[in-house]
C-alpha cells in the first residue's frame, strides 16, 4: 500500500503520494514479471504436463480448486 512505502521511505508529507504511487506500481509488475505469478489473487487457469506425481503452481495460495483436467492430446483450447 501508499502507506507501507511511505513509512519504509519515512516520508510523512502528502507532496509526494503521486510519484510513489506510480513507482509502486512500476515496481509490482516487474516483482510479478520476474517471478512469473500474481500476487494479487484471482481466478486462474494454468496448464501443466501430466505423468508427474506432483504439481508445482505459479499462482499460490490456492483457497479452492475447481477443476483438474487431464488431456494427454492437449485438445482443452480446441
Amino acid at each position: 500500500t501508499l502507506a507501507n512505502v511511505k513509512t519504509a521511505l519515512a516520508v510523512t508529507g502528502t507532496a509526494d503520494d503521486t510519484l510513489l504511487t506510480q513507482l509502486q506500481g512500476v515496481a509490482d509488475s516487474f516483482i510479478e514479471t520476474h517471478c512469473g505469478r500474481s500476487f494479487l489473487g484471482g481466478t486462474f487457469t494454468e496448464y501443466h504436463p501430466g505423468g508427474r506425481r506432483v504439481v508445482f503452481l505459479s499462482n499460490y495460495p490456492v483457497a479452492a480448486v475447481t477443476e483438474v483436467r487431464v488431456d494427454p492430446g492437449f485438445g482443452f483450447d480446441a
